[in-house]
């Protein structure tokens, strides 16, 4: 889907693994990726008690990022950030939102011993920072809700 330079794909669930190995090939970097996202909605999505996660490829003018979002029919998920933040989003947003900080929280914790898996965390970060600000897929309220819960 193209969305003014970037593409988003859902990444079909037979080749999850495979594609998360592409884009985070250090396995420890994954696992600390997915464990941080998933502790994340737990404390911060309402009403969260675990779920199925899509996970989409994201083309950018840099190069190859991803994100996770919550699989669900509802209209918008509601979500408190650790600044006191209480905002309601689409779940496609929120994933781009929570995938966000779980990246910039992945780089913290693998800066001191593995740092060549901190600067991929770091690139994945700033290329979905990035796609977050700019992509049409993002409305504007729920950017407004994105930069709140990030801030």
């Amino acid at each position: 889907m193209e969305t003014n330079h970037y593409t988003t794909e859902l990444i079909d669930p037979d080749k999850r693994l495979d594609f998360m190995e592409e884009v985070l090939p250090n396995i420890d970097t994954y696992l600390y990726f997915e464990s941080i996202l998933f502790k994340m909605a737990d404390k911060m999505l309402e009403g969260y008690h675990g779920g199925y996660w899509d996970i989409y490829d994201v083309t950018t003018p840099g190069g190859k990022t991803f994100f996770y979002a919550l699989s669900t029919q509802a209209d918008k998920v509601r979500f408190t950030g650790p600044n006191g933040s209480d905002v309601s989003v689409d779940p496609f947003a929120a994933g781009v939102g929570l995938s966000v900080m779980a990246l910039n929280h992945t780089v913290w914790l693998t800066y001191e011993k593995k740092q060549k898996a901190a600067q991929l965390a770091d690139l994945h970060y700033n290329r979905l920072r990035d796609f977050m600000f700019t992509s049409s897929k993002i409305g504007d309220e729920d950017l407004q809700g994105l930069i709140a819960f990030l801030d």
